[in-house]
């Protein structure tokens, strides 16, 4: 038997004797280790050559003992969190952390560390779960401030100017809610910012609606463009909402644009 030391405990456990994983080779069991995530004499995490994630348990003759349980149905609950929640573009990174918490724990061997294995995984994963709810809330909020706020310029502004314009930057800003609404679960949180960068992207989309129509508003009165379909004033009111609700991609646009005139 082999004997490892266990840090947390500060005693000697003994463990059997087993085969190390090698990248390239046969797991034991017919499959090829195409990665180890951890690796020690008393458990392996592994992702095989089919991207399928594996552990194993080596201590106690590979019989996993029942104080550990809760770290492998820890694993199996993340695991279908995970392609629940996260795009299948974005799993891998978020797999590999969960086997590496399983490995953690069952390397471990305490049971009341099994939590702090897994702690910062189930952080990340309720960030992600919570981001929509908070983007939506964060757009819709700042939306409803803005539009009331030039409902009362259009109402009691005595420059013509000004409440005419403030219909325009209302209108954008409501389009612009429906949109950030509607692609709401497409949000993504970044892991440097997690819920502040979901908050911060929600609330400025109904400004950017808003400069946008106004920036319409200003090139068709200027005779710039599409001067001769505003027939009426609620045309262009029309108009202002339509660009609000597409304010995605106008950015993308004029990107396009930008790339197109560099490369030419």
């Amino acid at each position: 038997m082999d004997s490892t030391y266990d840090a947390l405990k500060g005693k000697r456990k003994s463990v059997p004797p087993t085969s190390k994983l090698v990248v390239g080779h046969s797991d034991g069991a017919g499959h090829i280790v195409k990665e180890i995530l951890g690796q020690s004499v008393r458990a392996a995490s592994y992702v095989t050559d089919h991207d399928h994630l594996r552990w194993k348990y080596h201590a106690d003759a590979g019989n996993l003992p029942p104080k550990l349980l809760p770290a492998v149905s820890n694993f199996d609950a993340l695991l279908t969190r995970i392609k629940k929640n996260v795009p299948k573009e974005f799993r891998r990174p978020y797999y590999d952390q969960v086997g590496k918490s399983l490995y953690l724990a069952l390397d471990d061997g305490d049971p009341d560390n099994i939590d702090m294995h897994f702690s910062d995984i189930k952080r990340q994963l309720q960030e992600i779960i919570k981001a929509p709810v908070l983007y939506a809330l964060a757009g819709a909020g700042l939306s409803f401030i803005l539009v009331f706020g030039c409902f009362l310029t259009y109402r009691y502004c005595s420059d013509p100017l000004l409440s005419e314009y403030s219909q325009y930057i209302g209108m954008g800003a409501l389009g612009s809610m429906l949109s950030l609404l509607q692609r709401s679960r497409e949000v993504w949180p970044f892991s440097s910012s997690g819920s502040v960068w979901v908050i911060v992207q929600g609330a400025t989309r109904p400004f950017i609606g808003g400069v946008i129509a106004i920036g319409l508003a200003l090139l068709v009165k200027a005779n710039l463009m599409m001067g001769s379909l505003v027939t009426t004033p609620y045309t262009l009111l029309a108009m202002s909402f339509f660009v609000g609700l597409s304010e995605r991609i106008i950015p993308e646009i004029s990107k396009n644009i930008e790339r197109v005139m560099v490369n030419s």
